[in-house]
């Protein structure tokens, strides 16, 4: 997946990371969630700790999480080696599948999970689109859902060339709390779509970033 990427968030001392995906060279989606004020961002090619990297020169949220939960960085140079997903002009299709790409948690593994981790696949069913810009995606293979460090992520077809949405919230996180080693039935993942910021993420001129 040469236009995934992994976004290392230092804010305050501290380190978080979330999951993305290249819309053109220089345009990361990721969840509105993982923009702070004051952060910086840092963006690896692949999963973290890759060679290719580069901190962001802006963040900006298009979306609040009540709202969508989408929000894009802007890199000052393109990263080597890498390409990028067209963005849908058109929402995902209640009742699809597609596939969720993330490098958070995975059931049964400890919410500190090492550095270098790797990006994992999740084949998921489209439920229906709410009133906040998103939709309900259910797991098929009820292997596991969004988790910790999933948030960014993206949703694409299962052609692997088109994004529809990011990956908003999963399991919830608490202290001491991981993904479960057996999702309950019917586990969601909520997921921001990026339909509404289709121009801005394909590279339209927007207004001053933010965060």
């Amino acid at each position: 997946m040469p236009w995934f990427v992994t976004v290392a968030v230092r804010h305050s001392g501290q380190w978080n990371v979330c999951s993305g995906a290249l819309t053109t060279p220089r345009t990361v989606a990721t969840a509105a969630h993982c923009v702070l004020e004051g952060a910086e961002y840092w963006v690896y090619r692949g999963a973290l700790l890759a060679d290719d990297h580069v901190k962001a020169s802006s963040a900006q949220v298009l979306a609040p999480k009540a709202g969508g939960d989408v929000a894009m960085l802007t890199l000052p140079t393109a990263l080597p080696n890498s390409h990028f997903l067209e963005v849908s002009d058109a929402p995902p299709v209640v009742g699809g599948q597609y596939y969720l790409f993330g490098v958070g948690t995975v059931p049964g593994q400890a919410t500190e999970a090492p550095k270098n981790r790797t990006i994992h696949r999740l084949l998921v069913g489209v439920g229906q689109i709410d009133t906040t810009n998103r939709i309900a995606a259910v797991v098929a293979a009820k292997r596991h859902m969004g988790c910790v460090g999933d948030s960014g992520g993206p949703m694409v077809d299962k052609e692997l060339t088109t994004l529809y949405g990011v990956i908003s919230t999963g399991y919830p996180k608490g202290a001491g709390v991981s993904c479960p080693a057996i999702p309950p039935t019917d586990a969601l993942t909520k997921i921001g779509i990026v339909q509404p910021h289709f121009a801005v993420l394909s590279g339209t001129p927007t207004s001053a970033a933010t965060g």
